[in-house]
């Protein structure tokens, strides 16, 4: 699946996400604040894999 960013503004950072769905495109529009919380919800999502879908990365949280 496809992600597509598209970038609308440096400051503030703003940006569209359009996540390609069968049968249509979900567009996010998305600030630096909803942009972390979507990084922390996926991290979170792919380290409770397990055996094959373990994950193959590591994260450094800083503050």
């Amino acid at each position: 699946m496809p992600v597509l960013p598209t970038l609308l503004s440096r400051d503030p950072l703003i940006s569209i996400l359009a996540l390609d769905t069968d049968p249509d495109p979900i567009e996010l529009a998305m600030n630096r604040k909803v942009a972390e919380c979507l990084m922390s919800t996926v991290v979170e999502f792919l380290q409770a894999g397990e055996r094959a879908d373990a994950p193959t990365f590591a994260v450094e949280w800083s503050q």
